[in-house]
């Protein structure tokens, strides 16, 4: 019996291969780009580590920041008289919360004051009332929170309140991973789905 004689192949397959090959690799950016962590807020492509701290905490005793190693921190520097951005601020930290899911529990969020000279413990305790009572609210002297404020880059421009003029201070909110690293800067006035999944990727440990 005699071989059937060889065939090559149809001249559209390797052109067809090619293309399928060249196709995929097209793909795989494109897949990855869509199971990226896509933050909203500003990351520090080198974090900072933020040094120790005490502070004294509005509901009473001290926070220190290495008692918070394990936790997600989202801090907000700002002052109690604020009459929008503070307390829009604090709400939309309240919302974003409401949509942390399993990972509430790992994440702490804290409220810095910028006026020490009018918020008191009380004062912060009760403003913080407003918006979740687990808001950690935190005070010092002038000189104890510039020095805070100086490692997360906060700038607070004091005004003449009295003359109607509120503290001109960043608006930013800072948000600090479990061992105590700066990871990423939230802009004002973000969208609360996207405020919450910036926190969700911090706690995950995927930013």
């Amino acid at each position: 019996m005699s071989e059937a004689p060889e065939r090559d192949a149809p001249r559209w397959v390797f052109p067809a291969v090619l293309g399928s090959v060249i196709l995929l690799l097209g793909l795989v950016p494109l897949l990855v780009n869509a199971f990226a962590p896509h933050p909203v807020g500003e990351v520090y492509l080198e974090p900072r580590q933020i040094e120790d701290f005490e502070l004294q905490m509005a509901e009473g005793g001290t926070f220190r920041l290495s008692d918070y190693r394990g936790k997600t921190l989202v801090f907000y520097f700002g002052y109690t008289t604020c009459p929008d951005v503070c307390p829009t601020t604090l709400y939309d930290f309240k919302r974003a919360k409401a949509e942390l899911g399993e990972w509430e529990d790992e994440v702490q969020f804290v409220f810095v004051t910028v006026d020490p000279a009018v918020d008191t413990a009380e004062q912060i305790d009760q403003y913080l009332a407003h918006f979740d009572e687990d808001f950690i609210g935190l005070y010092g002297t002038e000189e104890e929170l510039k020095r805070v404020a100086d490692q997360f880059g906060v700038k607070v421009v004091s005004a003449d309140k009295t003359a109607g003029y509120g503290i001109t201070h960043t608006t930013s909110s800072y948000i600090v991973d479990a061992n105590g690293l700066l990871k990423i800067r939230m802009h004002y006035g973000q969208k609360i789905d996207r405020i919450a999944n910036d926190i969700r990727l911090v706690a995950k440990g995927r930013i």
